[in-house]
């Protein structure tokens, strides 16, 4: 779906829509229990480290100065150049969107902590197959693992954090869901390359490219995702089976990261979407909405149609959710702390993309979007 689309959607909704919207909730939700601790953590690091001291680009990827998109905010947010005419590979489009989508349980969370779902024969077994495809057989495995400080009966004392496999081409370690690959080599790094443009939608990864800002170099990664045959095997793919490829400054592949949260995730159910108006309707009222944005950024108090740039469809997964739910994210421009400069900021808003009033028998979904 083209920007100018999504954004005619966005603002040009029927008042009874906004009608709709306001009998589901009436509070304005907060987006503490959908934040992950870990992204907690990185927050206050970013902050530490100063006002956009570490950059990569979140929609990715990106092939002029103007569209690069910085993550680097101390809240749920980005800072842009061009966020309208950015480019992402997103496949959701309005036109296209699922009559239903399902909503994951994340087998790998367990009272708020992370634990590994798989046992260590299986992600030994899991990194071999990978190898093999990889054209490597011999690999030395090793395993950290850690213990955790908690009285919660679901733990064990120690806990597998990742398998480690190496070998003279290639490392490649993995927790479950994720799968990292760091080739040693340039024939490596091309039997990578080789793989991912074999298993997943890599038409849109160009060249490695470097960027700056005010002189400082930015860090780029670029994603890839398995193509399905559906709008919703593409979309569920996108955001649950996807590739992040980093390069080094030389061209080469330094590092992908492989995602496969489907493969520590059970589905609930198939839920009843909803269109993008009556999802910007909800955000409009604050109905069914998580944020962390802080108040006083919002211009003028209240989300404007006005001021919603842009909008896609995720689901935000991370190894502390309980559950993956579909959600609209829409991008709202905030407040700019300083008026003279070129990058704009913009808060995220997340919106359910489901009927969550089918999920009586899940309470926590609807927890998430109180």
């Amino acid at each position: 779906m083209k920007n100018s689309d999504i954004f005619k959607a966005m603002t040009d909704i029927d008042e009874k829509l906004i009608e709709e919207a306001a009998p589901y909730k009436k509070t304005t939700f907060t987006f503490k229990k959908l934040i992950p601790i870990a992204a907690c953590i990185c927050i206050v690091i970013a902050i530490s480290a100063g006002f956009l001291s570490e950059r990569f680009n979140r929609l990715t990827p990106h092939t002029q100065l103007p569209d690069i998109v910085f993550d680097s905010m101390g809240y749920e947010g980005i800072n842009s150049l061009d966020l309208q005419n950015s480019y992402d590979i997103n496949p959701y489009t309005k036109e296209a969107m699922p009559d239903t989508l399902p909503i994951f349980k994340n087998l790998c969370y367990s009272g708020g902590l992370y634990q590994n779902f798989f046992s260590e024969e299986n992600l030994q077994k899991s990194i071999t197959e990978l190898a093999e495809k990889l054209g490597k057989n011999s690999l030395e495995f090793s395993t950290l693992k850690g213990v955790i400080d908690t009285d919660d009966p679901n733990y064990e004392e120690d806990l597998i954090y990742n398998v480690i496999a190496e070998s003279d081409e290639l490392c490649i370690s993995a927790n479950g869901h994720r799968f990292s690959i760091s080739p040693k080599t340039k024939e490596a790094s091309d039997k990578l390359f080789a793989y991912l443009k074999e298993n997943y939608d890599m038409q849109n990864i160009g060249e490695h490219k470097e960027f700056s800002v005010d002189g400082e170099l930015l860090t780029t990664k670029y994603k890839a995702y398995k193509k399905g045959t559906s709008a919703k095997e593409n979309i569920l793919s996108f955001n649950l089976s996807s590739a992040e490829i980093h390069y080094t400054d030389t061209g080469l592949i330094d590092f992908v990261i492989l995602n496969d949260y489907l493969n520590s995730s059970e589905k609930i159910a198939d839920y009843k979407t909803i269109p993008i108006e009556k999802a910007t309707a909800k955000l409009l009222l604050g109905t069914d909405v998580a944020t962390s944005t802080p108040a006083e950024l919002i211009i003028d108090g209240k989300v404007q149609k006005e001021h919603i740039i842009k909008a896609d469809l995720i689901y935000y997964a991370n190894n502390l959710q309980q559950v993956f739910v579909p959600s609209y994210r829409f991008y709202v421009k905030l407040i700019n702390p300083d008026p003279n400069s070129e990058i704009e900021n913009y808060g995220l808003f997340y919106v359910p993309a489901v009927e969550l009033t089918e999920a009586s028998d899940f309470e926590v979904m609807k927890n998430m979007f109180q």
